[in-house]
C-alpha cells in the first residue's frame, strides 16, 4: 500500500490547488402560516440552523408566508423551496412547475408519529342546535379561504358526500392564521368552524383555548390517529423545490429531512417527528376535482370557430409574422447547433469542474484530521478545515492571513518556521511522527505530514500540511503503562491470592506473596483444573461461585476449607468476569484471602454471643418482674392512700352538712382543701407513671366545652372567694354545642391550669376563655386559655416550666406547695391529644396558660342526648333533688374490709335516704345477698379471702343458675390503673366509682342504676 501513496497524494493536490474558495450561496425556504407568521417563523428556524450545519457552502434561510405572498413569492423564484398544504402544493405545480415532492412532513403527538392529517369541524360546547354534519345547513361557518385544504376543502368534501353544497351555509373568510377560525367561533361571530387537525390540541397547550368550551362535529374515532378530526385523512404537507433550483443541492437537503427523526433534540424544537419519503397525493387531488377547486376550477368553452371569426386579421398578421420568424429560424438554426455543441461542451466542464470542487470541499471539510495550507513565500495560512479549527482551538478567521508567531510563543514559533522553510526546500513528503504545539487548547502532540506544492517551473508555491492529533493516544499510552506498572506492584503488594480460571476451571495465572498458602506449587497449578487440585467440596464451591458471577457479574462470600501443610485452613472467594482478548473464552478473576483467624474469633464471639443472649434473657424477666411489681405497687399505693384518704374527705364531706359555727366551717374547709391536694398530689404521680409506662389511654366521648369550663369554675369558685378573687368564664358564641373529646383528659388540664392560676395570684381575677381560631371539613381549633393577674413568670424560667419536677424558682414549692408533675403531665397529655400548649407571661402582670386542640364537632343526635344528660345532671344536683328525690325503700348491700370505709359509705347512703346493710368480706356478703333481696350492692374490689371480682363472678353464676333477678353491682375500689376498669367489666360488674367518693358522685351513680320514680314538682334551671 505504500508504494500507491504518491498517486493517491498527487491527486488529491491536483484537486485541491483548482478548488476555488467560494462565498456561501443563499437559499430560501418558504413555508405556509397556517399559524401566525412569527410562531410558525420561530418553529422552523432551528431547521435552517441544523441544514447550514449539515450542508457546507450554502446559507439556509427560513421564510413564513401568507397563502397569498407564498404563492407570490413561489412566482417570482424568491424561493427555492416551498413547504405548503397538499392543495397548494397543487395549484403551485400546475402554475410555476414545481418539482415532484422531495419528502412527506411526519408530525407527532403525544410522543406518537402521524404521517397524515384531517379536517376538524368544530362549535361552541353550548351550543344544542348542532349535533351532526346535518345542521350545517343554514349555519355560518368560519373558515381561512376557499384555498385552504385543511382548513376547507377537506370539511367540504365531507359535506358534498352528505348532498351539503356550498350554497347551503353561509362562508365567513376570517384569513390567516386558523386561530382566527377558533375566535369567530368562540366568540359568536360564526356558529361552525373549519381547522386542520391539531390546532385545536397546539391551542391547548400554550394555555389558549379551554378544549372543554369546544365540541367536534362528526368525530371521527380512527386507530392510532390521536388527535380530534372529522373528516378521512390524507398525506401531510409535501416540501417540493422551484425549477431553478441544483438538483445536487435537491438531493441533499432531501437527505438531511429524511436523516431527520435521528436529532431528537432538533426535532423536538421543531415539535415535529421528522421527514418521510414522498407520500401519493392523488387523494388530494381528487377532492380538489371533485368540488372543482383550483386548479381544477371550471374554464369557460368556446369553439375554435369562435376564436377565428373573432380575431380573423389579428391571425392573419400573426401567420405572417410567424413565416418570416420561421424563414428566419431556419437560417439560425444552423448557427444555433453549432453554439449549442460548444456550449453543451462548456456545460459539461463546468458540471465536471462543480463536481469536483463539491467533492475536494466535501473531502476536506469531513475528513478527521487537520488540512492547512500555507503561502510559501511568508508561511501565511490561506486554507484550514474544521478539522484543523477544533484541533487546535482557534477560528478560520483567527488563521486566514496569519503565521506562526501570531498564533503561538515566539520560541516555538521559530523552530517550526525554520523547519518549514527546510521542507519548502525539499522534494516529497515529510514526515513528523511527533510534534508537540501549545495551542488555544493547551499543549497537543500531532502526527504531521508537510509536502512543497510547486507550479510547473518547480518554485515552491504552497506548504501543505496534513496533521492527526495523537494527545489522547499518547496519553492513553502512558497510562495504560502507568497502570501496568501500578497493577503490578498492587498484585505483589496485596496479601491475598489471585487466580485467572476458565470457565471449566482451568488454572491459567496465579499471583500470591505466599506460595504456602498453595494447595500446591504454582507450576504444578497452570494447566490443571480445579477438581484435580482441590478437595471434591472445595472444588464444588469454587465451580458454584463461578457460575453465580457469570449470572451476576460479581460474586462474594464463598467460604472453602483446604488441608494445608501448616493444618486446615480457611479462605473466603471473590470472583469477577474478565474478558478475554478473543471476546469468545470466558474467564474468571479468583480473589482467595486466608480467613482462617477470622473464623477463630468467630467461633469465640459466636460462644460469647450464646452467652451474651442467655444474659439477655434473663436480665428481661428481671425487668418484666420488676414491671409487674412496680404496678402491683402502684396499685397497692394508690389503695393504701386513698382508703385512708377517702374516709377522711367523706366523714368532712358529711361534717359539714351540720350545724357549724363559722370558726368550725372555717376549720374544715381548710382540712378539706389540703385533702384534695394531696390527692392531686396522688393522682399526679400515678398519671405520670402511667404515661411512662404507656399505659394512659385516650377515652373520646360526646362532650359540651361550656359544661367543662362550667364544672372548672364551680370547682374552684369558693377557694377563689376565699382568697379575695374574682373567676370568671367566656364562650365564643362561633362555638359549637358538643364535640367529641377526653373530657376527662382536658378538664384535668384546665384544673391545672386553674389551680396554679389561683395559687399565684394574690389579688385581681381568673379568667378562664374556649375561643374558635379556625373551622373545617367538621373540625373546630379551639383554643382554651386561663389567665391570671399574679405573680408572672420569668422569661429565663419558661423555657423549662413544663419539664418534669421543675418549678419557676427554689422558693416556689416552699411558698406554694407542688411537686412540680402538673405541667410536664399537661404537655404530655396535649401531645397524646395531638394539641398544643403555650404560655405567655410577664412578671408582676400575670400569666395566660393555652391548650390549643383540633375538636371534630359531634353529630346532632349526640348534642340533643348531651343536653339532656345536662338537663338531668343539673336536676340531680339541685338541693332540691337531694331533699325531694331521695332514694327511700331502696335496699342496698356495702362490701368492704376496711372499717372506715364501711361507715363512710353507709353514712353517705343514709344522707341519700337508703337502707344499708355492710359486710366485712366476700363470703359474708355472698351470704347476705342469698338470704336478702338488695337492689344494689357496692363492694371492694381488693379483700383477703373472697375478692370484689369473686364475689360477682359468683353472683353472676348463681343468678344464671337459679334464675334470680339481676342485681346491679357497682366496683369502690382505690385502684386507677387503666386496666382496673377492664377487670371490673371482665368480672361481671356493671359500673365502677373510685375511692374517694363526694356525695355528689355517690348520688349520680346511685340514680343511674336505680332509677327512683321522680317527685311530684322538678326543679327547673330557674328556680
Amino acid at each position: 500500500m505504500t508504494r500507491y501513496r504518491p498517486c493517491w497524494l498527487f491527486a488529491f493536490l491536483l484537486l485541491l490547488t483548482s478548488h476555488p474558495l467560494l462565498a456561501q450561496e443563499e437559499v430560501k425556504i418558504g413555508i405556509l402560516a397556517y399559524r401566525a407568521t412569527p410562531t410558525v417563523q420561530a418553529q422552523w428556524l432551528p431547521l435552517a440552523n441544523s441544514l447550514n450545519r449539515a450542508i457546507p457552502g450554502y446559507h439556509f434561510v427560513i421564510e413564513a408566508y401568507e397563502l397569498q405572498q407564498l404563492q407570490a413569492a413561489t412566482r417570482s423564484h424568491q424561493i427555492d423551496f416551498v413547504l405548503t398544504n397538499p392543495g397548494n402544493y397543487l395549484l403551485m405545480s400546475r402554475l410555476i412547475g414545481l418539482s415532484a415532492p422531495l419528502v412527506t412532513l411526519s408530525n407527532q403527538e403525544q410522543g406518537q408519529k402521524i404521517n397524515a392529517m384531517g379536517g376538524v369541524i368544530f362549535s361552541r360546547a353550548d351550543r344544542d342546535d348542532i349535533h351532526s354534519l346535518q345542521d350545517v345547513r343554514g349555519k355560518t361557518v368560519a373558515a381561512t379561504s376557499i384555498d385552504s385544504f385543511g382548513g376547507y376543502a377537506m370539511q367540504v368534501y365531507e359535506l358534498a358526500a352528505l348532498g351539503i353544497s356550498r350554497e347551503d351555509f353561509k362562508f365567513l373568510e376570517s384569513n390567516m392564521p386558523h386561530d382566527s377560525v377558533v375566535e369567530a367561533v368562540l366568540t359568536g361571530r360564526a356558529d361552525i368552524g373549519f381547522v386542520r387537525s391539531g390546532l385545536l390540541e397546539s391551542l391547548a397547550r400554550e394555555g389558549k383555548l379551554d378544549l372543554t368550551k369546544i365540541a367536534i362535529i362528526n368525530q371521527q374515532d380512527l386507530p392510532g390517529f390521536p388527535l380530534r378530526v372529522s373528516t378521512r385523512l390524507y398525506p401531510e404537507w409535501p416540501l417540493a423545490a422551484l425549477p431553478q433550483t441544483d438538483k445536487n443541492l435537491k438531493r441533499y437537503v432531501a437527505a438531511q429531512l429524511l436523516s431527520l427523526h435521528e436529532n431528537k433534540k432538533l426535532t423536538q424544537a421543531l415539535n415535529i417527528h421528522g421527514f418521510d419519503v414522498p407520500a401519493d397525493y392523488s387523494s388530494v387531488e381528487s377532492v380538489l376535482r371533485e368540488l372543482r377547486l383550483p386548479p381544477f376550477d371550471v374554464v369557460p368553452m368556446f369553439s375554435v370557430w369562435d376564436v377565428l371569426q373573432q380575431y380573423r386579421w389579428q391571425l392573419a398578421t400573426a401567420l405572417t409574422v410567424i413565416l418570416l420568424i420561421l424563414l428566419l429560424g431556419i437560417n439560425l438554426l444552423h448557427t444555433n447547433r453549432r453554439l449549442k455543441a460548444e456550449r453543451t461542451l462548456v456545460l459539461k466542464q463546468a458540471h465536471l469542474l462543480k463536481e469536483k470542487n463539491t467533492l475536494l470541499d466535501s473531502i476536506i471539510n469531513n475528513i478527521p484530521v487537520a488540512i492547512f495550507l500555507k503561502h510559501a513565500d511568508n508561511l501565511r495560512y490561506k486554507l484550514i478545515n474544521p478539522s484543523g479549527e477544533r484541533m487546535l482551538g482557534n477560528t478560520r478567521n483567527e488563521f486566514l492571513g496569519h503565521d506562526n508567531f501570531d498564533l503561538m510563543p515566539q520560541q516555538e514559533a521559530e523552530i517550526i518556521t525554520r523547519h518549514e522553510r527546510e521542507i519548502l526546500q525539499q522534494n516529497g513528503i515529510v514526515e513528523i511522527a511527533e510534534e508537540r504545539i501549545k495551542t488555544a487548547l493547551g499543549t497537543r502532540i500531532f502526527h504531521t505530514k508537510k509536502l512543497a506544492l510547486r507550479n510547473p517551473q518547480g518554485e515552491a508555491q504552497y506548504l501543505l500540511g496534513i496533521a492527526e492529533d495523537i494527545s489522547e493516544r499518547k496519553a492513553s499510552e502512558h497510562k495504560l503503562y502507568e497502570l501496568n506498572a501500578e497493577m503490578s506492584a498492587t498484585l505483589q503488594a496485596i496479601p491475598d491470592m489471585l487466580f485467572d480460571i476458565s470457565e471449566e476451571g482451568k488454572y491459567l495465572n496465579v499471583w500470591t506473596r505466599n506460595p504456602e498458602l498453595l494447595i500446591a506449587q504454582k507450576e504444578l497449578l497452570l494447566g490443571h483444573y480445579v477438581g484435580e487440585m482441590l478437595p471434591a467440596e472445595a472444588a464444588h464451591t469454587v465451580m458454584c461461585a463461578i457460575r453465580d458471577a457469570d449470572e451476576k457479574g460479581y460474586s462474594r462470600g464463598w467460604i472453602i476449607q483446604l488441608p494445608l501443610s501448616q493444618g486446615d485452613s480457611w479462605f473466603e472467594l471473590s470472583v469477577a468476569p474478565r474478558a478475554s482478548q478473543d471476546g469468545a473464552t470466558k474467564r474468571y478473576i479468583v480473589l482467595s484471602r486466608d480467613i482462617t483467624d477470622r473464623k477463630k474469633s468467630e467461633d469465640e464471639i459466636r460462644t460469647l454471643n450464646t452467652q451474651l443472649e442467655q444474659r439477655v434473657t434473663e436480665r428481661t424477666a428481671q425487668l418484666l418482674h420488676a414491671n409487674k411489681a412496680k404496678d402491683s405497687f402502684l396499685a397497692t399505693m394508690s389503695h393504701e392512700i386513698r382508703t385512708p384518704l377517702g374516709g377522711l374527705l367523706g366523714m368532712m364531706e358529711i361534717l359539714g352538712l351540720s350545724k357549724l359555727n363559722d370558726e368550725q366551717s372555717e376549720m374544715l374547709s381548710i382540712a378539706q382543701s389540703s385533702g384534695k391536694s394531696l390527692l392531686r398530689i396522688v393522682d399526679d404521680i400515678l398519671d405520670w407513671s402511667k404515661i411512662e409506662a404507656g399505659k394512659l389511654v385516650l377515652s373520646p366521648q360526646a362532650a359540651s366545652i361550656p359544661q367543662l369550663l362550667k364544672d372548672v369554675v364551680s370547682t374552684y369558685t369558693q377557694l377563689a372567694n376565699a382568697q379575695g378573687i374574682q373567676i370568671h368564664q367566656f364562650i365564643d358564641d362561633q362555638l359549637c354545642a358538643t364535640h367529641h373529646f377526653d373530657v376527662l383528659r382536658v378538664s384535668q388540664i384546665l384544673n391545672n391550669f386553674t389551680s396554679n392560676a389561683i395559687k399565684f395570684t394574690q389579688q385581681g381575677s381568673v379568667e378562664i376563655r374556649a375561643l374558635v381560631m379556625e373551622k373545617h371539613e367538621g373540625h373546630e381549633i379551639v383554643k382554651f386559655s386561663v389567665k391570671d393577674s399574679g405573680i408572672g413568670i420569668s422569661h429565663e424560667h419558661l423555657s423549662r416550666l413544663f419539664q418534669l419536677y421543675e418549678q419557676a424558682n427554689a422558693n416556689t414549692a416552699r411558698m406554694y406547695g407542688g411537686t412540680g408533675l402538673g405541667l410536664s403531665i399537661c404537655r404530655k397529655l396535649a401531645d397524646m391529644m395531638e394539641g398544643d400548649i403555650s404560655v405567655e407571661s410577664t412578671p408582676g402582670h400575670g400569666s395566660t396558660f393555652s391548650l390549643t386542640l383540633d375538636l371534630m364537632v359531634a353529630s346532632t343526635e349526640k348534642q340533643n342526648d348531651l343536653q339532656i344528660q345536662h338537663v338531668a345532671s343539673d336536676e340531680l344536683n339541685h338541693p332540691l333533688f337531694l331533699n325531694e328525690w331521695k332514694l327511700y325503700g331502696k335496699h342496698v348491700l356495702v362490701v368492704d374490709d376496711h372499717p372506715v370505709n364501711r361507715a363512710l359509705l353507709k353514712k353517705q347512703m343514709k344522707q341519700l335516704g337508703l337502707q344499708v346493710e355492710v359486710a366485712a368480706s366476700g363470703i359474708a356478703a355472698l351470704s347476705l345477698w342469698w338470704a336478702s333481696q338488695f337492689d344494689a350492692i357496692i363492694t371492694d374490689c381488693h379483700m383477703p379471702e373472697m375478692d370484689g371480682y369473686e364475689l360477682t363472678r359468683s353472683i353472676r353464676e348463681m343468678e344464671k343458675h337459679d334464675g334470680r333477678q339481676h342485681v346491679p353491682i357497682i366496683a369502690w375500689t382505690a385502684n386507677v390503673l387503666a386496666d382496673e376498669e377492664q377487670r371490673c367489666h371482665e368480672a361481671g360488674m356493671d359500673d365502677l366509682l373510685t375511692k374517694p367518693t363526694d356525695l355528689a358522685e355517690l348520688n349520680r351513680m346511685l340514680h343511674k342504676w336505680l332509677k327512683p320514680p321522680l317527685p311530684t314538682h322538678l326543679p327547673t334551671a330557674r328556680q
